[in-house]
């Protein structure tokens, strides 16, 4: 009997999808894996509906869970993905949280969304809705950047990071680029995250854990 009703229970919070729709799913998505249709194409020429929709979104949630959390990862380790792109930065930084908009209940999540943002190209919505995620970035880290001096010219100078981070000229720049690299290390966990490209939003902190942006504006 208890096993019956943690069986309701569960169903009543998890989105419950008709299999036949996951076997189609599986296969569209095995073909898009080399096709290069934008997101909002492939649900227009495969007709993916919600349900579909929200199958797709759980997937990708599987995939965020092989992210290490709390893990201190180099840019430059032997274990760092090398498809990832790191220009001339070397630095360490730990994946502190992910935060998923999509929470597990199909009912209620769409419902919320279309309350947020309409109905209109729901399905679309369903598949690029936010996911946050917390970074630390350490001290233990350098970047090198072309300078223009007082004559014009331009020279290449090594920063520590955070110095790279804090600087009231280029800063910003920096902050966007270490952004850019730790989301392309997330997205290299899941190739669906690969093609649909949800907005990632991240939130870069200090070993002190204060946000980057407070750290330039002096408060750090």
């Amino acid at each position: 009997m208890r096993d019956i009703i943690r069986k309701i229970l569960k169903e009543q919070t998890e989105n419950v999808i008709p299999n036949n729709k996951k076997v189609y799913v599986d296969k569209v998505l095995k073909r898009w894996e080399t096709d290069p249709m934008r997101t909002k194409q492939f649900i227009d020429v495969y007709g993916i509906d919600t349900d579909m929709a929200l199958y797709i979104r759980q997937k990708i949630q599987e995939d965020l869970k092989n992210v290490p959390i709390g893990k201190k990862i180099w840019l430059l380790d032997k274990d760092f993905p090398l498809d990832v792109g790191i220009g001339n930065y070397d630095f360490k930084f730990t994946i502190d949280n992910i935060a998923d908009a999509f929470n597990g209940d199909g009912k209620g999540y769409v419902s919320s969304l279309i309350d947020e943002v309409g109905s209109k190209n729901l399905n679309f919505n369903i598949l690029t809705d936010m996911i946050v995620i917390d970074a630390t970035i350490y001290p233990e880290g350098s970047v090198h950047i072309n300078v223009q001096e007082d004559d014009g010219e331009y020279e290449l100078k090594e920063f520590s990071i955070y110095d790279a981070l804090n600087d009231d000229s280029f800063g910003w720049e920096v902050e966007g680029e270490v952004q850019d690299i730790i989301r392309e290390y997330i997205i290299s966990f899941s190739p669906l995250l690969y093609k649909v490209r949800p907005l990632i939003e991240l939130q870069l902190f200090s070993e002190s854990k204060w946000q980057v942006e407070l750290m330039r504006k002096g408060y750090d």
